[in-house]
């Protein structure tokens, strides 16, 4: 795994939310605009199927 996989993996860890949440709800809300306007319409385990285009 590289350091920008183990990067993205922690971030989107960190905005699917569970027991060690550390954000309000504001920032649930703000994590929410953030991924529409990036596109990301894809949670943590999504990421496990991407394949990166040679």
């Amino acid at each position: 795994m590289s350091l920008g996989e183990l990067l993205e993996d922690i971030v989107l860890h960190s905005f699917e939310g569970g027991s060690a949440q550390t954000f309000g709800s504001e920032d649930l809300k703000v994590i929410a605009d953030f991924k529409k306007v990036y596109g990301m319409n894809y949670d943590v385990h999504s990421n496990y199927r991407f394949v990166e285009k040679a």
